[in-house]
């Protein structure tokens, strides 16, 4: 008849969320995905995690939730990020009228300095309440610092900006990272002045028994609102 087939996608108008974990077979059609999501108002959550796919089909799905600002929830978990998708992923949440509120990062080959990128970037937006970064490599730069002093892992760009208030996180997930010695200390040090984070993960991490003294002095802070704290495997003793 001449007529383009409508898109499977469009048809949904019901189901506000987008779940293909784990469904998307390879980059092409994430790729198709992203090209559809502008056109589905009707989404507040998009779930691509566990498909593995690759750096520039990460960036076209997120690059088309940064257009679709209805989109309140995106999880990228068990993805390859890299270069190109990690300058989309700071372009959305440096996107002060988009409306993301839940990103969900675990598993997805995250290291010190992209955490770095991105904790600087979220100083500046206002909506994000909940970050996940479990399950990657926070922390790894720590022994770095001995020789190199300035140096800057992803735990201390957190604690920097944690203990300035300039973070409006609720939740924050950290667990099955490295964090340990001063990174661990900062990190523990700011929530003494941190009136926004309310839930904190480290489980299995490696704080050990110095930088838990020091979370724990923070907790006594009048200014310390955290109501969920999870330290579990750390060795602490």
């Amino acid at each position: 008849l001449g007529v383009a087939p409508k898109p499977a996608l469009l048809k949904q108008t019901r189901d506000g969320v987008l779940a293909l974990r784990a469904l998307c077979p390879n980059d092409a059609v994430a790729r198709a995905i992203a090209k559809v999501l502008p056109r589905l108002p009707h989404l507040y959550k998009v779930d691509i995690a566990d498909n593995r796919l690759g750096d520039v089909a990460l960036k076209e799905i997120v690059d088309a939730v940064n257009t679709t600002s209805t989109i309140t929830s995106l999880d990228l978990s068990r993805n390859k990020i890299d270069d190109e998708a990690s300058e989309a992923i700071m372009a959305l949440i440096g996107n002060h009228e988009h409306g993301l509120k839940e990103l969900v990062m675990s598993d997805a080959d995250v290291d010190d300095g992209e955490c770095a990128t991105l904790i600087s970037t979220l100083e500046h937006n206002k909506v994000l309440q909940t970050l996940d970064l479990s399950h990657n490599m926070l922390g790894a730069w720590e022994t770095k610092n001995v020789v190199e002093p300035d140096t800057i892992t992803g735990p201390e760009q957190i604690a920097s900006c944690l203990s300035t208030g300039t973070l409006s996180l609720t939740s924050l997930d950290l667990s099955w990272n490295f964090i340990r010695g001063d990174s661990a200390e900062q990190l523990g040090a700011s929530l003494a002045t941190c009136a926004s984070l309310q839930k904190l993960v480290l489980a299995y991490n490696t704080f050990g028994d110095r930088p838990s003294q020091v979370l724990a002095l923070a907790l006594q802070s009048d200014k310390c609102m955290l109501r969920v704290l999870d330290l579990s495997y750390n060795n602490v003793k």
